[in-house]
This record gives C-alpha cells, sequence and structure tokens, in this order.
C-alpha cells in the first residue's frame, strides 16, 4: 500500500518563498501609501466594493527571489497610471485593450539583488491619476504563464507539480481567519475577488485573514487530492454549513475531508496569535457553564481548578458537533470514511490535551468513534533548539527530538516513544491515528547564522537521514496513516533581511526541488510501502513490563514490584492478521493473598483471570480473543497487591 503523506501548505503573503497563484497581486501584502508602499501605511478611500478611490501603493513581493525576473503583464480595470518601485523594474506601453488598462513590466535579472536604498529585493507597485474612477480587479502576471486567449492559470504550475507528491492538503495557514466580531457567518467568509489573499503581519488587524475556500475546492480538484479543513473557532453553524455545501459542490466525489476544529486549541495563555484561539474556546466554555445548564461541568467542579478540562470538553464536543453537520450534507454513510472528523492535541501532554476530551465523548455520545474519527498529535521535530550556533549542536538536537518520537532519546525518564503512546490510545478507542504536522524543521533557528542553515539543508546528508527515519518511523505503524509534512513549498532557510533562518520548508525557492527533504520524501514515496514493525508482536510473548508508560530502565526493573488497581498498564500488539488468538497469563511469583487480573484488548473486557495465593508459578487457563490486523490495544488491571510479574503468551 502506498504510503499516505500530506503537507501543511504555506502561509499567503508577499514574503512567501512560493509563488502560490500565477497573478502575483493575490499575495501582495494590500493598500498602502502611494509615496512609500513598503513603510508607511496609508488608509486609502474605498467605494462600496473596497476597491480604491485614490492614489495608492502595493508591495507585491518582498523579497523577490530566483526565478522572478522576466516580463510580466499588468491588467486592471479603471482608470489610472501605473509604475513600478524600485526604479529598476520598469512598466511600459501602458494602453486600453476592451475594458482593460494593459501595461508591460520587466523585472532585470539585477532587480533580484538588494539595490542602494533598499533592504531586500522588493517588487512595489503604485497607482496615481485615478480620476475619480476605483481601479479594480488588478492582475500582475509573468508572460510566459499567460495562455494564447490571455487568461492564465489560478495556481502557479512550478507550485502544482511540487503538491503532486502529496494525497492530503492541510489549509490551517489558509483558514486561521481572525476577526473582530464575536461570531463568522458563511457570508463572513474571505471571498475570491479581493485584490489579496495574503495573510497580514498585524494580529488583530480589522480584515478577514485567510484564503477564500473556492481556491481549497480548485486546488483540490486540480490535485484529485483530500483536504484537512481547519474550521475557524469564531465559526457558527450557519459557516460550517455553507462551508460543508461548497465542498459537497465542490470537491472531486473522490476526496475525502478532514475536520479539524481551529488549530492547537489546548494552547491558551497571554493573547497572542499563538493563542488566541485556545483562549476564544475557554472563554466560550467558561460563559456556558456560567449561563448554565451545560454537560462540560461535572458535579463539584470549579473555574479555578477545572476551567482546562472545561475548555477540552468544548473542543471534543465542537469537533463533534462540526462533523455532524458535514454529514448531514454529505449523508449519513459518509461518517468516517469520507468526513473525518479529528481531535488534535499536544503529544507530550495527553492527560490534559487529549484524555479530558475522549473522556467526556465517551460519557456523552457512547463510543468514541461515533463522534471523531480519530486523533493527531503534534509530532515535529521542534523542541529544544539548543543556544549553539554550531550545526552539529542543530543536527544532535534534532535527532534528540526525533529519539523522543520514535525511542532511545538519552534524557528522557520515559523510553515509551511518543508515537507509541498515541498509537496504543488510538487502538483501545478505536479511532484511526494521524499526525497533522510532522517534520523536521525548527522554525526559528535564532542562533545559527543564516549561511549555515542555508548550507546545513542543502548539502548535510544527515537532514536527508533525519527526515527519512522520521518517515520511515511514522510509517512503522501502518501505510495507510496520514502524516501531514510541515511545510510543504518553501521558507527563508537563509533568512529574510538578515532575520534569523526558518528551515520548516522543504526547499528555500520551490524553484529548487532537489534538496535534502524532498529526496527523502521522494525516496519514501518511490519505496512505496514500510514494513510495519512497531508494538508487540504476536504471536510471541509480551513482558507485562513493556507498557507505555514504561521507564527508561524498564528491562532492569524488577519483576515483583507490587502494583495497585489504579496501575492499569496499557500495551501496543502488532497482530499480522484480522483473527482469534489463543492468551496465557503466566505469574511469575505471587503474594499470600488471592489476587486478580482483568486483561482488556480494545476497550473491551476479555476475562478476569484469579490467582490462588502463595503459588510461586502460576498459568491461567487459555482464553481467546480477536484482534484487528495491525495496531491493537490490551490494558491489564490489577487488583490490590498484585505483584506485577506477568508475561502473556499468544498463539
Amino acid at each position: 500500500m502506498p504510503i499516505n503523506l500530506g503537507a501543511n501548505l504555506p502561509t499567503v503573503h508577499d514574503w512567501q518563498g512560493t509563488n502560490i497563484f500565477t497573478n502575483l497581486m493575490k499575495q501582495s501584502r494590500g493598500l498602502s501609501s502611494f509615496d512609500d508602499p513598503a513603510e508607511v501605511p496609508a488608509t486609502i478611500p474605498q467605494d462600496a466594493n473596497g476597491y480604491p478611490l485614490a492614489a495608492f501603493g502595493v508591495v507585491v513581493k518582498s523579497p523577490l527571489r530566483t526565478g522572478d525576473d522576466g516580463e510580466y503583464q499588468i491588467k486592471f480595470k479603471g482608470k489610472a497610471r501605473v509604475s513600478a518601485l524600485p526604479n529598476a523594474i520598469t512598466v511600459v506601453n501602458q494602453r486600453m485593450e476592451n475594458d482593460w488598462q494593459v501595461a508591460d513590466l520587466t523585472i532585470p535579472p539585477a532587480a533580484l539583488s538588494t539595490l542602494p536604498g533598499y533592504k531586500e529585493p522588493i517588487l512595489m507597485l503604485r497607482f496615481h491619476d485615478l480620476q475619480d474612477e476605483a481601479v479594480r480587479d488588478i492582475s500582475l502576471v509573468k508572460k510566459s504563464l499567460l495562455e494564447a486567449d490571455g487568461t492564465a492559470p489560478t495556481f502557479h504550475p512550478v507550485w502544482v507539480e511540487h503538491l503532486r507528491r502529496f494525497r492530503t492538503i492541510r489549509l490551517m495557514n489558509w483558514m486561521s481567519y481572525w476577526l473582530p466580531i464575536p461570531q463568522m457567518n458563511w457570508a463572513d467568509r474571505p471571498k475570491k475577488d479581493r485584490l489579496t489573499q495574503a495573510d497580514t503581519a498585524d494580529f488583530e488587524v480589522e480584515m478577514v485573514r485567510g484564503v477564500a475556500p473556492e481556491y481549497i475546492t480548485e486546488l483540490a480538484t486540480i490535485l484529485k487530492c483530500d483536504v484537512w479543513l481547519n474550521i475557524p473557532p469564531l465559526a457558527t453553524d450557519d459557516y460550517v454549513t455553507g462551508l460543508a455545501r461548497m465542498m459537497k459542490r465542490d470537491l472531486p466525489a473522490t476526496s475525502k475531508v478532514y475536520l479539524e476544529y481551529g488549530n492547537e486549541m489546548w494552547a491558551t495563555g497571554s493573547h497572542t496569535e499563538a493563542t488566541w484561539q485556545g483562549n476564544y474556546n475557554l472563554r466560550e466554555a467558561r460563559e456556558e457553564i456560567k449561563a448554565g445548564k451545560s454537560n462540560l461541568q461535572k458535579a463539584g467542579e470549579n473555574e479555578a481548578e477545572h476551567q482546562p478540562l472545561w475548555a477540552m470538553r468544548r473542543y471534543a464536543r465542537r469537533t463533534k458537533e462540526i462533523g455532524d453537520i458535514f454529514v448531514g450534507i454529505f449523508g449519513s454513510r459518509s461518517r468516517n470514511s469520507r468526513i473525518r472528523p479529528v481531535y488534535c492535541y499536544q503529544s507530550v501532554n495527553p492527560s490534559n490535551s487529549l484524555l479530558p476530551g475522549l473522556e467526556f465523548l465517551e460519557s456523552q455520545y457512547g463510543r468514541i468513534a461515533s463522534a471523531i474519527w480519530g486523533i493527531s498529535p503534534k509530532t515535529a521535530v521542534d523542541e529544544g533548539m539548543p543556544s549553539s550556533p554550531q550545526v552539529d549542536d542543530v543536527l544532535r538536537s534534532m535527532n534528540e527530538g526525533l529519539a523522543a518520537l520514535i525511542g532511545g532519546h538519552p534524557a528522557r525518564d520515559s523510553q515509551t516513544p511518543l508515537l507509541e503512546q498515541a498509537a496504543a490510545t488510538a487502538a483501545w478507542h478505536g479511532v484511526a491515528f494521524a499526525l497533522y504536522e510532522g517534520g523536521i524543521g525548527l522554525s526559528r533557528t535564532d542562533q545559527v547564522p543564516a549561511e549555515v542553515a542555508f548550507d546545513m539543508m542543502r548539502h548535510r546528508w544527515e537532514i536527508y537521514d533525519l527526515c527519512y527515519r522520521y518517515l520511515q518511523a511514522w510509517f512503522s505503524y501502518g501505510n495507510d496513516n496520514l502524516l501531514c509534512w510541515f511545510i510543504a513549498g518553501a521558507s527563508d532557510w537563509g533568512g529574510i533581511a538578515g532575520g534569523p533562518p526558518d528551515i520548516h520548508g522543504l526547499t528555500w525557492t520551490v524553484q529548487e526541488q532537489n534538496t535534502m527533504p524532498i529526496r527523502a520524501l521522494d525516496a519514501a514515496l518511490a519505496r512505496g510501502d514500510f514494513e510495519v514493525t512497531v508494538g508487540l508482536a504476536v504471536p510471541g510473548r509480551v513482558d507485562t513490563r513493556r507498557h507505555v508508560e514504561r521507564a527508561a530502565d524498564w528491562e532492569r526493573s524488577l519483576r515483583n514490584d507490587r502494583t495497585w488497581q489504579s496501575d492499569d498498564r496499557l500495551y501496543l500488539l502488532n497482530a499480522p492478521s484480522a483473527k482469534s488468538y489463543a492468551f496465557q497469563l503466566v505469574s511469575e511469583r505471587n503474594t499470600d493473598a488471592e489476587t486478580t487480573t482483568e486483561v482488556w484488548i480494545n476497550n473491551k473486557k476479555i476475562t478476569t483471570i484469579i490467582i490462588p495465593p502463595g503459588i510461586g508459578s502460576h498459568t491461567s487457563a487459555v482464553f481467546k480473543a480477536s484482534l484487528r490486523k495491525g495496531m491493537n490495544a490490551l490494558k491489564m488491571i490489577y487488583s490490590d497487591g498484585t505483584l506485577g510479574n506477568y508475561h502473556l503468551m499468544v498463539k
């Protein structure tokens, strides 16, 4: 089975290293002053449709990159004169063609270098002499991309070709809208005919941030891929219903739809771009409980101690509600097949960010699998960036981050890979297992000189090895488990205008597809599938010390440690086929009192084994249980005083 590799799409903005749209105006910074578009913000008079009525400027792209030089066509409607900055970029031959103003723009190769008076290579347009008529429908397209009829594809062909390797596109960076309004209805969504689809550098500005959903369906249709939609926290049922109807109407019939409520909703704290979504969810949970008649609060809970639990319960409930709305539009048979609600959480903190939500879903709706399709931890190798500027220290940190996911981290108290814990939890509840953000990129390598980071990403084979081992580790849990790499396209490996490098991207320019990360991804795709090797293989012997919360020295731990009823243990089993297996529980040492051990598999009680007192070794009668092919979760629940000294024989 081919591996299920997806990717997060980058944010749309003028400094993006990827030309996502052929019309560069769709990635421009927006309206600014005529005199100095890059430095002087301005409030430009606009008509009822938001089109400018007075002289204005716009930063189209900053910085310009390799491949951006060449000849372009400017088109717009209205009456205005257009020019460009810096002066090395020329605009000539402005003319009328039918109802359009048309001009020719040339970016010479010299403009790709920083020119005197500018911080970096930049392209700005200026419009003046509007004659009280709005300028609208501005486009700037490289002439080599124009068709014979003068039209151009929506998305840049190089960008589209780069994305064809991915089966799913995650749209978090296209759908994380901020609006200074209490809620977001379908009518408030970003519109396709806006001058720009770009994000903004300003948090909490009074505009919609994000890309029009029509562009999502258009791109998915071109790629014939699945989509992972991040529903804005402010979205009402009206918004969700409108989005579901559009997806049903415009997506390819084969496209699956993954649904996530917001992004990283566990993150709360001081009001920032990283926490406003979690803060909003927490605030809504508190307000609902204050209003009364809420199922988010258990008896005896108070705000001082339990509000984080309320937030996770509300997140879980809203995830289910969004899924229900989509299923209502797509049809009941689409649940958990084509429509896939996903509960995302922080892999290093499941007790606070995952378990409260799952417990709530189980208590309110019965089987968790009837409420959500799957769970998804964040497991990118991006924690613990060293303060050293040395490449070897950065690579060591990346390797340690990978070891935390797959096992073997020298400094971790637990030997258990974070992926194994997540897989066992998913198997226990009978839901799927996906990664919404995976990869090796450290977003801001602050201490590493830009030229050093750039050279590391381009030439060090350790980067290839890290990427490939990450993919191999993930798909060893199952080749159909979705991994969304973070991120597709380019990021600023060499920094912007002297800033720190950003090595999240697969390349530094989408024109270059022979980078170490891309080569690793393509090698994994060419391989086709990986052997599913993780978990405890059955048939075989299950050492009960090797549970998913085992200590790093578990193999040296005593086999007669006393356990208590609260010390239930979860194990990940890997079955070669779906069938019934025979089990026997072996006790190597017992106490003077009778004890019991319950055996559960995939959240279903199989048997209770009574171990008589005073027996040095005891082997239970054979009991049988069915396992799924691949990942299964086994749980041992001990009575008080039981000695945790067993192993299971599985035949």
